[in-house]
């Protein structure tokens, strides 16, 4: 019997934009009163898209080591202080949609009446929860995961503390990145949704990653008897209303 889920935040729950890296790169600068230029910019991005291939947890100070080892490399005369990051930090954590999309909030108060709901995010915790708060979507969950202490996904450590005193076949994991989240998840005895937002060939993924014995074609059935794990993919949210 399922018991919790645990739901990826960016692109899952609330969407990330592009726009949101320039809010915050620009306030950051001027607070700093530093020039705002695109280089900045595109090196926060950049370092930002980086960071999980160089190291396991978030922390400010491995952070700032990444914006000024990129700054080095593409000889950008400027020096990045933990200051840098910590503003960088909080204009993040005011990037939200102007408006949640209200099936995002059916779908969680249908959920929440169910299972135990919890959020294993990639970034920084304190943010998240705080992003979550002013869209109105906390209150659903019981925890909020972020990566200062534990490893990020797709390392079991992540998945391990997600699921708490629940066995790993009582929970499913979902969210859109297949290699983070979903193969994290599989890797770890954990049911997985795939989030499908952007129609790739979810039967290649499959196949690719030798994942056939993961799909079930009872999903129903694969649900309620604990058949545990289990893969599906779904391309809406509100899919899970007829699924869960």
């Amino acid at each position: 019997m399922i018991k919790k889920i645990i739901f990826d935040l960016d692109n899952t729950l609330i969407n990330w934009e592009d726009t949101y890296f320039t809010y915050a790169v620009e306030n950051t600068c001027k607070d700093l009163n530093i020039t705002y230029s695109n280089k900045i910019l595109e090196l926060v991005i950049n370092s930002i898209n980086n960071y999980e291939s160089l190291y396991n947890k978030f922390t400010t100070e491995n952070l700032t080591k990444v914006f000024n080892n990129m700054a080095q490399e593409n000889s950008i005369n400027f020096k990045f202080t933990e200051n840098f990051t910590k503003k960088i930090l909080f204009y993040f954590s005011c990037c939200i949609p102007k408006q949640i999309d209200s099936n995002i909030l059916n779908i969680l108060d249908y959920l929440h009446k169910k299972y135990e709901l919890v959020i294993l995010t990639n970034w920084f915790e304190k943010e998240q929860a705080i992003r979550l708060k002013n869209s109105g979507l906390l209150p659903y969950f019981t925890n909020v995961y972020g990566t200062e202490k534990i490893k990020i996904k797709p390392n079991t450590e992540a998945f391990q503390t997600a699921i708490g005193t629940c066995k790993p076949e009582e929970c499913i994991m979902i969210g859109d990145n297949f290699s983070s989240d979903i193969l994290g998840a599989l890797n770890s005895n954990i049911n997985a949704i795939f989030l499908n937002k952007k129609s790739v060939d979810f039967n290649e993924l499959i196949h690719k990653n030798n994942l056939e014995k993961f799909l079930n074609s009872n999903i129903t059935n694969t649900i309620s008897k604990n058949n545990s794990p289990f893969v599906l993919c779904i391309q809406s949210l509100t899919e899970l209303l007829n699924i869960l």
